[in-house]
């Protein structure tokens, strides 16, 4: 929000932040202690540093991994890496999303294609505007903003090594999902495979927002578990704000949103669903508006590269709609006296089709991503 107002500097950052949580903490802590849905040994399962840090083995070996090897130097070129980095540092420059550069606006008009050309000086960036020299950035704005921070504390060394931090908080939010699910056997199994996955090293070492989306993409699932056992209900709405901070990552990420629609219908109606819903229309409003306003140029080339029938001027206004009609539709249909069964209860042909549906969307939203 400080980015999107051209407010942004880090000590403005750190107040907000400082408000916010002070906030959340006053609101929320009461059900996150415990409360009659707690069972006895909740509270000490939950709040247990043995419950959420997998053996330090696992996390040493895997940073160590990543710090012998090195963080990424991509900082030059047309790949990612680049384009997020230098995002991330003209957030920390210029406190805002989009701006006008005076620089480019002091070139001749019929010159400025020079500098244009290949995208060699706005990186990340589109030029919407060549007459009056307004540019705004490609991707989502959160990772960057994250290298922003780590730029403004300690220079660009700390913003290419911020997502071996990232992933390290994964590999713990593994560690715990698991637990939560299965007990210890499995938590250490999961976070060990996890971390020896070349891939995670990978992308630790890279400036992509892969890590950061990951990272929230296992609170929203870890965070939803522990509201599904009766942990607190507090946990709901954490789940919901973990899944909105996704959206914000990476665009891909709504295709999480029929799975929580489903998981709400499948779920029985506990306390809290109420709040998640709320803070989950919230950000999917945030989302929306982020899409329209700031990053339109952005979505504009996300729907260009979608299959034909999905392309044109209202497909933005129709899959923004869409997304916070099929989380309607949950009350709507429980209000109705439907009723959905489990997947395991569904018949096979059924459970088929509805895989062939999630893998068709993916695959058309990865185009539109340029991730296929």
């Amino acid at each position: 929000l400080l980015l999107e107002c051209g407010v942004y500097t880090l000590l403005n950052l750190m107040l907000a932040q400082a408000a916010l949580s002070l906030s959340l903490l006053l609101l929320f802590r009461p059900a996150l202690n415990g409360g009659a849905a707690l069972p006895p040994h909740g509270r000490r399962e939950a709040c247990s540093p043995r419950a959420w840090a997998p053996p330090a083995f696992i996390l040493a070996a895997f940073a160590a991994a990543c710090l012998w090897a090195g963080p990424s130097e991509y900082v030059f070129g047309g790949w990612d890496s680049g384009k997020y980095v230098n995002m991330g540092a003209s957030f920390a420059e210029k406190g805002r999303i989009v701006y006008r550069d005076g620089f480019f606006a002091s070139i001749p008009p019929g010159e400025r294609g020079l500098f244009t050309e290949g995208g060699r000086r706005y990186m990340g960036f589109n030029l919407t505007s060549i007459e009056d020299a307004v540019v705004s950035p490609k991707f989502m704005h959160l990772y960057p903003l994250w290298l922003a921070v780590a730029t403004a504390l300690a220079g660009l060394r700390a913003a290419l090594s911020v997502n071996i931090i990232f992933t390290l908080v994964s590999i713990a939010l593994c560690w715990r999902t698991a637990l939560a699910l299965r007990g210890r056997g499995a938590a250490f199994a999961a976070a060990g495979f996890m971390a020896a996955n070349g891939l995670e090293t990978w992308f630790a070492r890279s400036q992509c927002a892969e890590p950061l989306a990951q990272l929230f993409f296992l609170g929203a699932a870890l965070f939803w578990i522990l509201w599904q056992q009766g942990r607190g209900r507090g946990y709901a709405p954490l789940s919901a704000a973990c899944l909105g901070m996704m959206f914000l990552t990476k665009f891909d990420a709504i295709l999480v949103l029929p799975c929580a629609a489903a998981a709400l219908l499948f779920s029985d109606k506990l306390e809290g669903e109420g709040a998640f819903l709320l803070v989950l229309f919230a950000s999917l409003l945030h989302f929306s508006a982020h899409m329209a306003f700031w990053n339109r140029p952005y979505a504009s080339a996300i729907v260009a590269n979608l299959p034909a029938p999905l392309r044109g001027g209202g497909a933005i206004l129709l899959l923004s709609a869409a997304l916070p009609l099929s989380l309607a539709a949950v009350p709507l249909a429980r209000r109705a006296g439907i009723r959905a069964c489990g997947p395991a209860r569904l018949p096979f042909a059924a459970r088929c089709a509805a895989a062939a549906a999630a893998l068709a969307a993916a695959m058309c939203l990865s185009a539109g991503g340029g991730n296929l």
